[in-house]
């Protein structure tokens, strides 16, 4: 059977896993991998790098290669590396200083499990194994920022810093920025950050622990004395009616600023799920019951911005009875004994029947009757009432 050099790889890939012969030798199988030592040297300034070119590597193709009882397949890069230096009859590569970084980033990254650093680069490059990771958090204003600390053979680096003479584990270091990158985070402009309230009360509720089991997390004081507040917020809204005769509510937000409570309710309604308060613990809006409940009351009320923000203020008696309805739906509302005995006094009165003289019979009509009912019954409670036009009672 011939194999054309077509064929040959898709054919090696099939035997990937088995031993064979070539040429009456016995390889084991074949791996991915660069078997070329190659070494690095600084002579009067000039850095010279060279491929290992000896008769222990055995071309059966340009990209297999064998040797040690192996066949190689050549990544591609060390194939065009290699093929760049034959065309142009180099046997080594010359550079300078102000070229080492390129090096560094470019061919070394290729070679760095097969080369040997000369003693005369080893305090010049350092080839680092898999660094020692820390991710450090802090809030930066309204966003969580994080800092990743890398030590690459005890020596400490930020991950934005510009390192020419450490050759760096990008694959792992990139693992940590997906990893992050998962976790919403935002990479840019040498920052990594939170600046979603929602996101971020999603990382410190849920995340940042899935995170401690990945890596070496460190949060600041400021992180680790952020609650999230979910339940009990100890909010009410009391109605009383005073020895004035005046009903007025007041708000009790809790934890909550008066002058905060409009915007955590503007982001209750738009769906939000936290709402990072001024002290900057953040409130699950999602599982808050009692601020539910405040928005509806507010609605039900029709009060606006200020009077929220004021907190307190006057109100018609008469919506008494129907905020004795909402007692029942709500338990954030509270009432006092002056406002209970109004009530009462409304129930009471409601449908008692009046006594009236022999004359106001024959006068009345059956449904004027129910209107001088109502008459008496605001009169007993203390409301104001006005007889007007078209209310067909024959004032």
């Amino acid at each position: 059977m011939v194999i054309s050099n077509n064929d040959i790889s898709e054919f090696l890939e099939l035997i990937k896993n088995k031993s064979f012969t070539i040429n009456g030798k016995r390889y084991n199988g074949i791996k991915k991998s660069n078997p070329y030592n190659s070494s690095l040297k600084k002579e009067n300034n000039v850095y010279k790098f060279s491929i290992d070119s000896s008769s222990d590597y055995v071309n059966l193709t340009e990209e297999y290669v064998t040797s040690n009882g192996y066949l190689y397949e050549i990544p591609k890069s060390i194939v065009k590396l290699k093929r760049t230096m034959n065309e142009n009859g180099l046997r080594e590569l010359e550079f300078n200083d102000d070229n080492l970084e390129m090096f560094s980033k470019g061919i070394l990254r290729e070679v760095k499990d097969t080369i040997k650093l000369d003693e005369t680069v080893e305090n010049i490059i350092t080839i680092a194994s898999k660094p020692v990771s820390k991710l450090y958090f802090d809030f930066y204003y309204d966003k969580i920022i994080c800092d990743i600390r890398l030590n690459y053979n005890n020596k400490e680096i930020n991950y934005f810093d510009n390192t020419p003479d450490i050759l760096r584990d990008e694959d792992y270091e990139n693992e940590i920025l997906n990893t992050l990158n998962n976790y919403n985070f935002i990479i840019d402009n040498d920052s990594i950050y939170l600046d979603d309230v929602d996101l971020i009360g999603e990382f410190l509720d849920n995340n940042l622990e899935k995170l401690t089991e990945e890596y070496d997390v460190y949060t600041s004081q400021n992180l680790k004395n952020t609650r999230i507040i979910k339940k009990d917020m100890n909010i009410s809204s009391t109605f009383s009616i005073g020895q004035d005769n005046i009903m007025k509510y007041e708000f009790n937000l809790g934890e909550i600023s008066n002058d905060e409570i409009v915007n955590v309710l503007e982001q209750l309604k738009k769906k939000k799920r936290y709402y990072r308060l001024k002290s900057g613990d953040l409130i699950d809006l999602s599982e808050n019951d009692e601020l539910k409940e405040l928005d509806n009351i507010i609605g039900s009320m029709n009060l606006n911005s200020k009077d929220i923000k004021n907190g307190e203020g006057v109100i018609p008696k008469y919506r008494a009875i129907y905020l004795d309805s909402l007692k029942n739906k709500y338990s954030i509302v509270k009432t006092n004994n002056l406002f209970d005995e109004l009530v009462n006094n409304f129930n009471k009165y409601k449908n008692i029947n009046i006594s009236l003289s022999d004359n106001d019979k024959k006068i009345l009509r059956d449904y004027q009757i129910i209107g001088v009912k109502w008459l008496y019954n605001i009169y007993k409670c203390g409301f104001g009432g006005i007889l007007a036009d078209e209310m067909g009672l024959g004032k």
